[in-house]
């Protein structure tokens, strides 16, 4: 039931517009293990990531501001974001609605490693 609310709301992975969901990952911003069964399955805190921008956003080596723009830890090497095709100018694409920013918070705040 959440991916399938995250694949309905983008479509496409939010940030690099790959379209086959096959490749595609439903990704918590609050993470699985932290949620209640309400937050589990609301689509809402979840987006739908390529898997290399799923693996960095599960670490907390990447995080995406309230306006969608990508956020990179220095623990991301500049080598590994070459390696990975991944820039300061990616974004979420499609407008993140409200309800998504108090997930998206609390991933900048408890998973993204700012330092």
């Amino acid at each position: 039931m959440f991916r399938h609310g995250v694949i309905s709301y983008f479509g496409t992975c939010a940030v690099t517009g790959c379209v086959d969901l096959t490749l595609l990952i439903a990704s918590h911003m609050l993470p699985w293990k932290e949620c209640n069964p309400i937050q589990a399955r609301d689509h809402y805190n979840g987006l739908l990531l390529s898997p290399n921008l799923d693996a960095l956003f599960d670490k907390g080596l990447i995080s995406f501001s309230d306006y969608g723009e990508i956020m990179m830890s220095p623990k991301l090497s500049p080598t590994d974001t070459k390696a990975l095709a991944i820039d300061n100018a990616m974004k979420i694409t499609k407008p993140l609605d409200p309800r998504h920013l108090v997930y998206l918070q609390h991933h900048r705040q408890n998973v993204f490693q700012a330092n």
